[in-house]
């Protein structure tokens, strides 16, 4: 039973002193907050607006912010100095894609249309991996009902859709799930 009990203790309490929960506070804090202040270098993009090599970004500086907050060998100068070369190199990069298309188009990748004139660009679709009910489910929330009700929709970049609505509804199919689709007998 004392067995247990140890194996448990160093599970969850671990082998360290009690006084290291304090430097775990402190080393999240100054970790944390110095993120931050080299997050604002960034940019103001969301979220949801991430492109594949902002998100990149963001994995290689979570991956890089972790470790000094719970491992006491891991020295916070050593994060920090991580942490500025990841920005510093977002920031060449970046003003790199400012003066060469090519290389912005391979890190941003480009918008693809995926409804064209109201028809479904199959091609498109295949290339981005899509199914013909992934694009439906992107329509849906934006109030889209039939593929009637729009002339072209863009996969951007950032994985969001752009929908370009037609002037005048033609109804062409209805993209709702079966149990909402209204029939003409009714």
């Amino acid at each position: 039973m004392d067995n247990l009990y140890s194996e448990l203790h160093r599970i969850f309490i671990g082998d360290q002193s009690p006084y290291f929960i304090l430097e775990i506070v402190f080393r999240t804090t100054v970790i944390f907050l110095y993120t931050l202040l080299l997050l604002r270098f960034m940019g103001k993009r969301g979220m949801g607006q991430l492109t594949p090599f902002e998100f990149a970004i963001i994995v290689a500086l979570g991956s890089a912010v972790g470790d000094p907050m719970f491992y006491p060998e891991v020295p916070l100068v050593h994060t920090m100095v991580v942490i500025l070369v990841v920005i510093l190199l977002h920031r060449l990069i970046t003003g790199m894609t400012l003066v060469n298309v090519k290389l912005e188009k391979f890190l941003q990748g480009e918008s693809r249309i995926l409804i064209e004139n109201g028809h479904i660009n199959y091609s498109n679709l295949k290339l981005e991996r899509l199914s013909k009910e992934d694009l439906f489910e992107m329509l849906r929330p934006e109030g889209i009902s039939d593929l009637g009700q729009v002339k072209n929709v863009y996969l951007e970049p950032s994985g969001k859709v752009s929908i370009i609505r037609c002037d005048e509804e033609v109804y062409r199919e209805n993209i709702l799930p079966d149990s909402n689709k209204k029939t003409n007998d009714s």
